[in-house]
């Protein structure tokens, strides 16, 4: 059940904030690359975990 990873939610989240962020410029022009960076590292992680199993990182690979 790859939707309930938490992963996947996190990265979700956070596309949606980014797009937020772009639309109607939440973060301050200070902290808006940081904000980028952090929202970008967090999908990037949800979508790299890939579930197989649900669980995310903490799938283990079946022989």
């Amino acid at each position: 059940m790859k939707w309930k990873n938490k992963g996947l939610w996190v990265a979700l989240g956070a596309l949606a904030v980014m797009l937020g962020n772009d639309i109607w410029s939440i973060a301050p022009a200070v902290t808006e690359p940081y904000v980028d960076l952090g929202l970008t590292i967090l999908s990037a992680a949800g979508v790299i975990s890939n579930p197989s199993h649900g669980k995310g990182f903490k799938d283990k690979e079946e022989k």
